[in-house]
């Protein structure tokens, strides 16, 4: 009953407070297994405990994982175009997604053709969201786990697994005021996938952007010329395709900083917290259940012993 109450609170949850939930759940779940001692040195209650503990939260999460991946839209993005080629600097295999797939709509003579931008962008790293596309999709390993996604960040050629919670539908990062002609920039090249330097040409109603790019385009843009001093021609592209401001060339996790590192400390102090009182009460749990059961296995012996009920005597003869 206690568990058909619990999975009624979590379907009248909104999908945010879910995502909270399994979160909480998965670090608390990782805590236990870790704390628990690996050698088996605890006694027989303990481990029990332990056990009917790491039950509860896997009903919970096989719960939440279902509801959440019941709940899921996102798809793998059509019309990809792959391209696999070494890299001169390097010499190293480098892969490139295109999107959209470059025809004669990415030339100034069409730029009334309405290019898509990207469909998605996902939050890397915490801190910046950057326009991608769905490789593919990752089903859940086992019913406690979750469904993620292969998002591809177009231009930097970064592959990331993510739930869905760190993806979009892509949205502009900057105004429209900020992308005007002039205007030094960092575009996709339409037929590298790679971002290059720029300068916006100008802004079409139809949301899409003219950028004068280097004639020859190289593929690393620190050995980049200025378009201003290169002969250049010039490329349409979508507006997701287009950054202004202050560019990374190359995408890497950073370290998290102190404040960081003591916010994340007092968030697992706290998930410590409750799942010592989850445990302390599933403890309580036990011993009144088993109080309960003792109670009822002694009234059942009484019973037993009084006949159940009101004997039968039987009748002498009086002779």
């Amino acid at each position: 009953m206690a568990e058909a109450d619990g999975e009624e609170d979590v379907r009248l949850m909104s999908r945010e407070e879910r995502i909270a939930s399994y979160r909480e759940l998965v670090e608390g779940l990782n805590d236990i297994l870790a704390s628990h001692d690996a050698d088996g040195d605890n006694d027989g209650e303990d481990a029990e405990q332990i056990a009917a503990l790491v039950e509860e939260v896997e009903a919970q999460l096989r719960t939440l994982a279902q509801l959440l991946n019941d709940e899921e839209t996102i798809q793998v993005t059509a019309g990809l175009i792959k391209k696999v080629e070494k890299s001169p600097e390097t010499g190293e295999v480098v892969t490139t997604i295109v999107y959209p797939p470059p025809s004669a709509s990415s030339t100034a003579s069409s730029s009334t053709t309405r290019l898509r931008p990207a469909p998605y962008e996902v939050l890397f790293d915490e801190r910046d969201w950057y326009p991608c596309v769905i490789t593919g999709i990752v089903p859940p390993a086992k019913d406690v786990d979750r469904v993620q996604y292969k998002a591809w960040i177009l231009g930097h050629n970064v592959e990331e697994i993510v739930y869905s919670e760190a993806l979009r539908p892509w949205q502009p990062n900057a105004s429209t005021s900020d992308i005007q002609g002039g205007v030094s920039c960092h575009v996709i090249d339409p037929q590298t996938g790679r971002y290059v330097e720029g300068v916006v040409d100008r802004l079409t109603l139809e949301e899409t952007v003219l950028v004068k790019v280097p004639t020859a385009a190289p593929t690393s843009t620190a050995a980049s010329a200025s378009p201003s001093t290169a002969a250049t021609t010039i490329v349409t592209v979508p507006l997701s395709h287009v950054r202004v401001g202050k560019f990374y060339s190359q995408l890497r996790h950073r370290p998290k900083t102190e404040e960081e590192r003591a916010a994340r400390r007092a968030e697992q102090a706290r998930l410590k917290r409750e799942r010592a009182a989850q445990q302390r009460q599933l403890a309580t749990n036990k011993v009144a259940k088993d109080a309960d059961d003792w109670q009822a296995l002694i009234g059942d012996m009484m019973g037993i012993n009084s006949g159940g009920g009101s004997k039968k005597h039987k009748r002498r003869r009086i002779q």
